[in-house]
């Protein structure tokens, strides 16, 4: 009969046992013969240790790429001995602090996580909650019709972009337009 330590036992010859808690824990098998006689052979002790609380997060889950975001690692206590940062767009950084940075050079949606190792070479995986989110960065492309002459010079003007945001035209006079893709403007 094997008594794990931890309250549960098994009467199979090789079992096979979860410790579901921490803790130090004392195996013993204890024999019986036919006669009623009883051996008990006590094993090492099974230690099992308590993995830190931790959590993942950044400041700010969402901007236009190029993206630059700051990670941290949230834990109890000092025991933390090393992290493997996944950034979810195929970089992967190991260091020892529970800070870092990391530039997203593409748009996408990109799900992060750290493996951590703690002091005991206990090893586990934290998620962040909420995905980092990186848009495009807009482009636009203009034209001008009519860009030489006298005063006043009426200029048509063109915009196309990969967005639908606002366009705001500068047109040099300390005036401008809001939201117009083809303005005119009299200089």
């Amino acid at each position: 009969n094997w008594q794990f330590g931890d309250g549960s036992s098994s009467t199979l010859s090789i079992p096979n046992h979860q410790y579901n808690s921490s803790g130090v824990f004392t195996p013993s098998l204890i024999g019986t013969n036919a006669n009623g006689c009883k051996d008990t052979l006590n094993f090492n002790n099974i230690e099992i240790f308590v993995p830190p609380l931790a959590s993942l997060s950044s400041a700010n889950n969402s901007g236009c790429e190029p993206y630059y975001s700051n990670f941290n690692i949230h834990s109890t206590g000092d025991s933390i001995s090393s992290i493997s940062w996944n950034f979810g767009d195929g970089t992967i950084s190991n260091s020892i602090t529970d800070t870092i940075s990391h530039l997203y050079n593409n748009s996408g949606v990109y799900n992060i996580y750290a493996q951590i190792t703690d002091i005991n070479g206990c090893s586990y995986q934290i998620n962040q909650t909420d995905p980092i989110v990186v848009n495009p960065a807009p482009t636009a492309t203009y034209s001008a019709l009519n860009t030489y002459g006298c005063s006043p010079l009426t200029v048509l003007f063109n915009s196309s972009t990969n967005i639908n945001n606002s366009v705001v035209w500068n047109f040099g006079d300390d005036t401008a337009f809001v939201n117009q893709s083809s303005p005119s403007h009299t200089y």
